[in-house]
Order: C-alpha cells, then sequence, then structure tokens
C-alpha cells in the first residue's frame, strides 16, 4: 500500500517508484523502491536522497552498474542500459523433435482445417502424432 508519508520521485518505466520515506523513525528520510508486485517490502536503497543523488553522480562519472543499469551516452544523453554481467548465459533453444516416418507418403494433401478453426484441437493431434511415432 502506498501511504500518503511516501515522496515519490523517480520511476523505473515499468511502473516501480523510488520515493523518500518520510515517516518518524529510525528509517525517516531513506530512500526505498515501491514495486507494484511487493508493494513497500524491500530494504532500503540509501539513507538518504543526498545519498542517492551522490550514488548515481559517481556510478555517471565512473561509467559503473547502479541499480542495474549502466550508465552510457549516446549524442550527449544519458542513457541507462540494464546490466547483463550477473545474469547467467542464455540457454539455447533445445532442437527441433525430427519425426521419421516409417512409410513413404504417396498422396498428400494439406489440411483444409486451420488454426482459427475450433473444430479439433491441433496441439493434441500433434501430441498424438508424436506419441504414436
Amino acid at each position: 500500500m502506498f501511504l500518503d508519508t511516501y515522496l515519490p520521485f523517480a520511476e523505473n518505466g515499468s511502473g516501480d517508484l523510488l520515493y523518500v520515506d518520510t515517516r518518524g523513525g529510525q528509517q525517516q528520510g531513506f530512500v526505498r523502491e515501491f514495486g507494484w508486485e511487493v508493494a513497500d517490502d524491500c530494504n532500503p536503497v540509501s539513507a538518504s536522497l543526498t545519498d542517492y543523488v551522490d550514488s548515481v553522480r559517481i556510478s555517471v562519472e565512473s561509467g559503473t552498474e547502479h541499480s542495474g543499469l549502466l550508465p552510457t551516452f549516446e549524442e550527449g544523453a544519458l542513457i541507462w542500459d540494464v546490466d547483463y554481467s550477473d545474469s547467467p548465459p542464455p540457454v539455447p533453444p533445445p532442437k527441433p523433435t525430427v519425426i521419421r516416418i516409417p512409410f513413404a507418403l504417396t498422396s498428400f494433401l494439406p489440411s483444409q482445417i486451420g488454426p482459427e478453426d475450433d473444430l479439433i484441437d491441433l496441439d493434441v493431434v500433434r501430441q498424438a502424432i508424436i506419441d504414436t511415432a
């Protein structure tokens, strides 16, 4: 639940917000993240807005990652690219299954039923053919 005492100052493009927590207590003034999936159930990002802005400045000046993003410049504009360095390499897709038919096709007419037809479930037919083969 987003509270009135949260002061939002940034949005990440997917709806998640960074905000300053202005409630009283030990974390007053902390920068936190509000995600639409987990609300405010995240650890503080920074101890203050000043510290957060300073960490962004250092990231931009040094070209180092900040909050999963890498700062780059294109034609004088600051662009934040996603940092995939901690991500595992992508898994290649499995090779397609080859079905060998033990008989020669002597007469073959393509099916007149298409994906938009609801007479039969084509996925069930495909699986039955694979299982039979």
